[in-house]
């Protein structure tokens, strides 16, 4: 009995190798670096639309533009990059209000909290009055300019003076 032991002991022992790749056509560096090849050329551009999730999210379907992110539809009719992201992944929240209930807002807190960074992508600018160089919020609004509470076909960033009259 201690003899079918010792053979099964042996047999497992040559099975588990020290470097597994030995066994294959590459090492554990090449297999890294192919990787982070493949990783790198992936085209993320980075582009978050205003209404808060990547440009890659939104496509055409049947003469129409659809945002779908997260299991999700968002209602946004176009995309229109506002900001460009190290990482996208954190911009797949649902719009809960104005300012930082926004998706843009709670995907901006997100990607930085991970120690992500953003820019501007273009110069931003309040839409209905045009103002530059001034505190912009996003704002999900509807068909006839009031602020909602949710997400929506339409999304702006206004000024504070703008915000008040919307």
């Amino acid at each position: 009995m201690a003899e079918a032991l010792d053979k099964v002991q042996k047999k497992c022992k040559d099975m588990v190798m020290e470097n597994p790749y030995n066994k294959l056509g590459f090492s554990k560096d090449e297999a890294i670096e192919a990787l982070r090849e493949i990783e790198n050329s992936k085209k993320r551009n980075g582009l978050i639309c205003i209404c808060g999730h990547s440009v890659k999210a939104h496509y055409n379907a049947r003469d129409r533009q659809v945002c779908s992110v997260a299991k999700q539809d968002c209602p946004c009719s176009k995309a229109e990059p506002v900001i460009k992201v190290q990482n996208a992944r954190y911009f797949l929240k649902k719009t809960e209000g104005g300012g930082v209930y926004h998706a843009l807002g709670q995907g901006i807190a997100k990607l930085e909290s991970e120690g992500y960074t953003w820019e501007w992508y273009g110069e931003p600018e309040c839409v209905p009055c045009g103002a530059k160089d001034v505190e912009l919020y996003p704002v999900a609004v509807n068909e006839v300019g009031t602020e909602m509470n949710e997400p929506s076909r339409y999304n702006a960033l206004v000024c504070v003076e703008c915000r008040k009259k919307i």
